[in-house]
């Protein structure tokens, strides 16, 4: 009998570790991606508006941002989708310093494109266990 209970106990834990798994890094790069998309949202309004000062703190924030919640991010998503966000965030920031527009929406843009990739390899779906 007592076999049988540490079996059953033993299984409840491992499905709770199994969907903290996946329901954890889920949550955090969903709100991560959620924050840096307004973020850069915020600053191409402000890029195209001519307001470098808020484009640039923006700009600040998002590396700051990033660059805080890499370590987090790089347990476990792939390190080339977490570099690839940090350096278009960076590149960003350059041109925006300098005041290039074009240059400076491309690299937001390509940042947020970055961020959804990033955001749709860590989204559970019923299809990925087929």
């Amino acid at each position: 009998m007592g076999f049988i209970r540490f079996r059953t106990v033993s299984t409840v834990l491992l499905c709770a570790l199994l969907v903290a798994l996946f329901w954890f890094p889920q949550k955090m790069v969903n709100q991560a991606a959620k924050d840096w998309t307004a973020r850069i949202e915020q600053a191409s309004i402000a890029l195209k508006n001519g307001d470098f000062s808020t484009a640039k703190a923006q700009c600040d924030a998002l590396l700051a941002s990033a660059t805080e919640r890499e370590p987090a991010l790089e347990r476990f998503l792939n390190h080339d989708s977490v570099d690839a966000v940090l350096a278009a965030l960076k590149e960003a920031k350059v041109l925006t310093e300098v005041h290039d527009v074009p240059g400076a929406l491309a690299a937001l843009t390509a940042a947020k494109g970055a961020i959804a990739y990033m955001e749709s390899i860590e989204q559970f779906m019923w299809n990925d266990l087929l």
